[in-house]
Parts: C-alpha cells; structure tokens; sequence
C-alpha cells in the first residue's frame, strides 16, 4: 500500500464512520449552515459603533450589571426597535430583560456599566419599564 492509496483509504473511513454509526432508518439531526456560521461568527465590538445593527447582533446574549445598584444582575438583549433612521441620524431602543424574569426588576434607572462574557463593556443609562430595562439611542451619523 502506497501513501496515496492509504490517505485515500482513511478519508472514506472518516467520512464512512458517521453514516455507519447511525441506525437504518434513522435520521441525524443536522444544524443548518447558518446557525454553524452564526455560532461562529466573532460578535461586533459595542464600542467601535453602538448602532442597531450592532446590538441586533447581540439579542439572546447576556450582560452582567457591574458595581453600583443591581450589581450581579444578569440581563439577556430582548429585542432591538429602530424607531427611525434618516442620512444623519439613527435613533432606536434596546430591551434587557433581567435573567429571572420581570420579577428580577428592580428600581435601578439611570447609568449602569454592563460587561458581556467576551469582556466587553458598555456604560448604558437604562430606564425601567413593566418587564425590561430599555435603553434609548439617538446617534448622529
């Protein structure tokens, strides 16, 4: 057996072992390309451009409230809102919801620093509403 023949060999066992670990008839769960690319895809810095098209990219993720009051609250990006977008200016809302729910709420509006796991961090003045925090933009282009 030459190289060739032993490389070529060993790409369709690897290729093969999969298909014959399943069972016959059974169908492999596949994760569609798109959430492979997202899950692997780098998130956009939040302090580079603070746009909705940033924070959009951020919904489901988490933030911790650092130091001050609610410190160690855990908030998830709820939702993003474009409210309007003209040549020179955007404005939008972005929603945190507190990890344990609206109960989780408390009285903490005003300027609070949240940190992201990646290290990220973003001081954001956050109002309270009946379910999530929401912070208010209005960016000059």
């Amino acid at each position: 057996m030459n190289k060739r023949e032993f490389v070529a060999g060993g790409m369709a066992a690897v290729v093969a072992a999969p298909t014959l670990a399943q069972g016959a008839g059974s169908e492999a769960p596949r994760a569609p390309l798109r959430g492979l690319l997202t899950r692997t895809t780098r998130l956009p810095d939040l302090a580079e451009r603070a746009s909705a098209d940033t924070f959009e990219a951020y919904v489901g993720e988490r933030f911790a409230m650092v130091g001050g009051a609610g410190a160690g609250m855990s908030l998830v990006v709820a939702a993003v809102e474009r409210v309007a977008r003209c040549p020179v200016t955007e404005q939008f809302n972005v929603r945190f919801a507190p990890v344990d729910g609206p109960a989780g709420l408390a009285a903490i509006d005003g300027v609070r620093l949240l940190e992201h796991g990646t290290g990220q961090r973003i001081a954001l003045h956050l109002e309270r509403g009946r379910d999530a925090y929401t912070a208010r933009f209005n960016l000059l282009a």
